[in-house]
């Protein structure tokens, strides 16, 4: 094994260099911040390294007698229907082949991996589950998906499978409980990982201005007005602007700051609102004339993307990375992406980002969410409780098992675990392999836990991602502490309600209509507000927020 440069690494250096940067960062931010999230709650219960005996909990398990989930019989084949499986469909077709051979010789059970292409992935899983042509474990993408399975019938529920199964009961509630709908759990998650969006935002035009990172939206106005029309990036071309979206995906911290917050995703004024404790529609909430004027301002004197209605993601991001827009709302991580990708226009380009942005709410402002994609159970599979144990075992209770679902192939192919760190190979020139993607990372094998080596990269890479894992990490649990951030649990992100799904479509077309009308400017704030109320009215939305409250015993506060 070697690093970049071409040195030597001996196997005692490469077990040492992680572990030793990652406890000397640890306790670096100890000294500062105090313990870090509550996540490390979950890691003292749950660590993965079973009792002294030396077995991950799947492995004790597997070998327990008795009334436990180890006497339950291997199933003959698990099935699997995943998406972004070694790349998309066509990709590394001898990765897709060779993975359930291996994971057969490693579990004795057969293995079978179906994997629709990504585009129009949950179109053509939904046809292959009506015609009867897939059973097994099938994923999802989301909360939405999940909701309509039950609906169809298509799907059953696992948690009487499930009972006495102990890689389950060590889970984290959150996980346990994401997909449980009326008490009964319907999907498993994919991974628990915690994540959120901010702002990203261009750091040296800020410096360029002697402004300091906005804390408030009066003050993210200034930076877009700077941004817009003083020339950051000093070509002398009225060429740039303050930032962008894709519809209002990428806005969400505007309207958070305005007490009038979107769903989780932000195509949905139908939201749980922390601060209310109840299920609300923030188009009629005080605020929402207040942001939609504020947009409205922007749009017209193209400060905002005057594109962001037909923006796609990739278009979204592409503006950023263009070095010419100055921000946009996106996944935490992608402040480093914005950062390095802009290095080609401008080597000197620096990012910031913003958790959360003040107005007129100062608490419970932004969400870190734990969902991740469901895996549900296809009604009519064969031997069902020993499908759904082994599942949730093998990947979730097992050291190999976990990270041949999240990684791929064990050996040169694709990684090895020494000790606790899990060692990507270099397969072809400095590039490492395809991912399984079968599950994501979880508290028991967390990347705190088990931190990555990659061959092919060096030590200052390894240094500089460790460095970001720990401040993400930290940033959440400091604006948990300092009451900015709260955690969106996924029984909060969806409505339950009878009548959600019929109306979902509907609601949602009727918000974006109000959206545009109100932002061109086509129509006004408080005539886009008024126009939509009367039409969610007519379909009978209040029926969907009186069912999500009832269901959660809070009170309805807001009236069509």
């Amino acid at each position: 094994m070697k690093w970049k440069g071409g040195e030597k690494l001996s196997l005692k250096r490469r077990l040492i260099i992680i572990p030793l940067v990652s406890l000397v960062i640890i306790i670096g931010a100890a000294i500062v911040l105090g313990v870090l999230s509550f996540f490390k709650l979950w890691l003292t219960r749950d660590t993965g390294e079973g009792d002294d005996t030396g077995k991950t909990i799947g492995e004790q398990v597997g070998e327990q007698d008795g009334d436990k989930t180890g006497e339950v019989a291997k199933p003959d084949v698990i099935e699997l229907t995943v998406s972004g499986y070694f790349g998309d469909a066509s990709d590394y077709p001898e990765y897709k082949e060779e993975w359930p051979k291996a994971m057969e010789r490693e579990f004795d059970i057969k293995f079978k991996v179906n994997y629709p292409s990504r585009n129009n992935y949950m179109e053509k899983v939904n046809l292959m589950i009506t015609s009867g042509d897939i059973k097994g474990m099938t994923l999802l993408f989301t909360p939405d998906d999940v909701v309509k399975a039950i609906e169809d019938g298509t799907i059953e529920p696992m948690d009487e499978y499930l009972k006495g199964n102990e890689v389950w009961e060590s889970l984290p509630e959150e996980m346990k409980k994401m997909y449980e709908y009326n008490g009964r759990i319907y999907a498993i998650p994919k991974g628990l990982t915690p994540n959120m969006f901010t702002r990203s935002i261009r750091q040296d035009w800020l410096e360029k201005f002697e402004l300091k990172v906005p804390e408030t939206v009066d003050e993210l106005e200034l930076a877009f007005q700077k941004f817009t029309f003083d020339d950051p990036d000093g070509n002398g071309i009225n060429d740039t602007y303050g930032y962008t979206s894709s519809f209002m995906w990428n806005l969400q911290d505007i309207f958070q700051a305005f007490d009038a917050r979107l769903n989780h995703v932000g195509e949905s004024p139908v939201t749980y609102d922390p601060n209310e404790n109840s299920w609300v529609d923030s188009m009629l909430k005080p605020g929402m004339v207040d942001c939609l004027s504020y947009l409205a301002r922007h749009f017209k004197g193209g400060i905002l993307d005057r594109e962001i209605f037909t923006n796609a993601g990739n278009n979204m991001r592409e503006k950023v990375l263009s070095g010419k827009c100055g921000s946009t709302f996106y996944w935490y991580d992608w402040v480093y992406s914005f950062e390095s990708g802009v290095w080609e226009y401008n080597p000197e380009a620096k990012f910031a980002n913003i958790l959360a942005l003040k107005g007129r709410i100062t608490a419970n402002i932004n969400h870190i969410s734990y969902s991740n994609a469901p895996y549900v159970l296809i009604k009519g599979t064969s031997q069902p409780k020993e499908v759904v144990n082994w599942f949730v075992n093998i990947f979730f209770g097992d050291e190999k098992g976990h990270f041949m679902g999240r990684v791929g192939l064990m050996g040169e192919k694709g990684f090895d675990i020494e000790g606790k760190t899990i060692i990507i190979h270099e397969v072809t020139e400095g590039k490492g392999p395809p991912t399984a993607d079968i599950v994501n990372e979880i508290p028991r094998f967390s990347r705190t836990e088990y931190p990555y080596f990659y061959e092919y990269l060096d030590e200052d890479w390894h240094k500089e991602y460790n460095l970001r894992m720990l401040k993400k990490e930290v940033d959440m649990d400091k604006g948990i502490r300092n009451g900015i951030l709260y955690h969106l649990f996924q029984n909060n992100q969806v409505p339950v309600s009878e009548s959600y799904a019929k109306l979902d479509a509907d609601s949602k077309k009727l918000f974006q209509e109000a959206i545009v009308k109100a932002i061109s400017g086509e129509l006004s704030p408080q005539e886009a507000i008024e126009r939509y109320r009367a039409q969610m009215k007519a379909i009978g939305a209040q029926e969907v927020l009186d069912d999500a409250n009832a269901a959660m015993g809070l009170e309805v506060k807001t009236r069509y």
